[in-house]
């Protein structure tokens, strides 16, 4: 794994004044003049040391366990890095009022890119968080100082459901919006103070429903206290609700009472957040852009308030594709490492080791990919690459081949 690691790349600046760092594999790093400080806020009197990192291929991903996950979420990347910034041996930080500029180089110009920090200090199975808050008390690499009340909304979502079909495929709506999900969360509006009494609530609101045949409700049920005015709203709300699609129900039994539960969401609007944020660092970014080469392809540009690990990502989902468990079992290989990298997208998945093999969560399913397996044998390295489509049932990865390193780095790249 040492060896297939990307080097380290060292660069020595003059922190007062203005700095372009260009990295092997495209990576642009603009540092403006006094950007930079130690932790209990003194400024750095000499040289700083730049260390960088650039991780862009699947052999760079797999040389430090990296891989494309936000907590249970898939990413597609453009990029990952890992940068820091050192004098006089003591680790130095951004400027609380200051941001440095990273540019990562465009394959693809369609796609639009987030900035993502991993939550990880150099060690292997980084996290990736958005630089974007997500919810109220969310405090991971971003500006506080732009933060304040009117950047948070309240929103009502399902969060939970019983007796439709075993898992949320059940709840289909005959309608754009997919599911039931998706239609409470763009369509179901309350006044502040009906919104007030759902957030205090100590649990969910709990709702018993009647389905009949052509899948409308006719009939709600509340299992807690609540007050007349907020039951009569949702209540309307959920018998005006376009009919459920029963063609993905397995099953419909009249007598039953099916069961949805309502939560009130409090959502950060990272639109007026991300506004905020341009109008604060846009001169740093500016100037950035000025020194830099655009090249052919062009650049993902972004302001960025911390070192250490830094990804160019976007949330890979789509609504219409089944999320599930992968197994893979690898019965052959002893002490080995499974991963998965997809075949359309730029995403790669260490497996977790389960009691039934490699577990990889919540993934696409019919998805096109590769399964690698890394292992020893008689102190020998082996490799298996096998292509796969992902299902419900359990792959067997086999055919373990010695390799040498130079083999390895083909094999995973190709």
């Amino acid at each position: 794994m040492n060896t297939l690691a990307p080097d380290e790349q060292k660069s020595t600046i003059d922190p007062t004044v203005d700095n372009l760092i260009k990295g092997e594999k495209g990576t642009q790093v603009f540092i403006p003049a006094n950007a930079l400080k130690f932790k209990d806020g003194t400024t750095p009197s000499g040289k700083v040391n730049i260390a960088l990192k650039e991780f862009f291929s699947i052999s760079d991903f797999v040389s430090n366990r990296l891989s494309t996950m936000s907590d249970s979420f898939l990413l597609e990347t453009g990029g990952m890095l890992f940068i820091s910034a050192t004098a006089d041996g003591k680790e130095l930080v951004v400027d609380g009022d200051k941001s440095y500029t990273i540019a990562f180089p465009k394959s693809d110009n369609t796609k639009k890119m987030e900035l993502f920090y991993g939550d990880s200090a150099g060690t292997e199975n980084v996290n990736w968080q958005s630089s974007l808050p997500i919810t109220e008390g969310f405090s991971f690499g971003y500006d506080s100082l732009l933060v304040d009340s009117t950047l948070y909304e309240y929103k009502t979502r399902v969060c939970g459901w019983r007796w439709m079909n075993v898992n949320e495929w059940g709840w289909k709506l005959n309608h754009p919006d997919s599911n039931i999900w998706n239609y409470v969360y763009k369509n179901l509006k309350l006044p502040d103070k009906l919104y007030k009494e759902l957030c205090e609530m100590e649990t969910y609101l709990d709702i018993e429903l009647s389905i009949n045949k052509n899948g409308k409700i006719y009939k709600t049920r509340f299992k807690e206290k609540i007050s007349l005015e907020l039951g009569e709203v949702i209540s309307n709300f959920l018998k005006n609700l376009p009919p459920f699609d029963m063609r993905f129900a397995e099953f419909y039994y009249p007598e039953f009472e099916y069961e949805l539960m309502l939560c009130c969401h409090k959502e950060f609007n990272q639109e007026k957040y991300a506004e905020r944020f341009k109008q604060k660092y846009s001169q740093y970014k500016n100037k950035a852009i000025e020194k830099m080469d655009k090249g052919e392809l062009g650049l993902y540009i972004f302001s960025v308030t911390k070192f250490g690990w830094i990804n160019c990502d976007r949330f890979y989902y789509d609504e219409n594709i089944e999320k599930i468990d992968y197994i893979v079992k690898a019965p052959d290989a002893k002490d080995a490492k499974v991963m998965i990298v997809f075949d359309s997208i730029r995403s790669i998945m260490n497996g977790q080791p389960g009691d039934d093999g490699f577990v990889f969560k919540n993934v696409p399913n019919s998805s096109k990919i590769k399964v690698i397996g890394i292992s020893y044998k008689d102190g020998k390295p082996m490799l298996s690459k096998t292509s796969a489509l992902i299902n419900k049932q359990t792959f067997t990865l086999s055919g373990f081949k010695e390799f040498t390193l130079k083999e390895l780095e083909k094999e995973l790249n190709n």
